[in-house]
């Protein structure tokens, strides 16, 4: 198996190519009898201590938050719910990852 630290590395590098960050407190998840569970943060870059192998029959939700300046976000006193940056444009797109012995299956929403 592969580290699940790859998919953080792999969006976090694809953006920088591309001029871009990742917001870092926003994160993927696991998806199984209910829609959060373990493992409990894909992150949209690379930490070398997020060793966690994915396994055979994982289901991840993958969220990446490609963002055109800034890496943290705060969140809005209106609605406690809102998450805004300060002068950033931000993107996010799930995609939900079952993985298999032969290579992941890939869904997005």
């Amino acid at each position: 198996g592969s580290k699940k630290s790859g998919l953080g590395k792999a969006v976090h590098n694809l953006a920088k190519r591309n001029g871009m960050t990742v917001i870092k407190e926003l994160t993927g998840h696991g998806i199984g009898r209910s829609i959060h569970e373990a493992p409990d943060h894909i992150f949209n870059y690379f930490s070398r201590w997020d060793d966690e192998l994915l396994k055979d029959g994982m289901v991840i939700a993958f969220e990446p938050f490609i963002s055109t300046k800034e890496e943290s976000i705060i969140q809005s006193t209106t609605d406690d719910w809102t998450l805004l940056t300060r002068e950033s444009i931000v993107a996010q797109y799930e995609h939900t990852v079952i993985v298999t012995k032969d290579g992941p299956i890939i869904t997005t929403l």
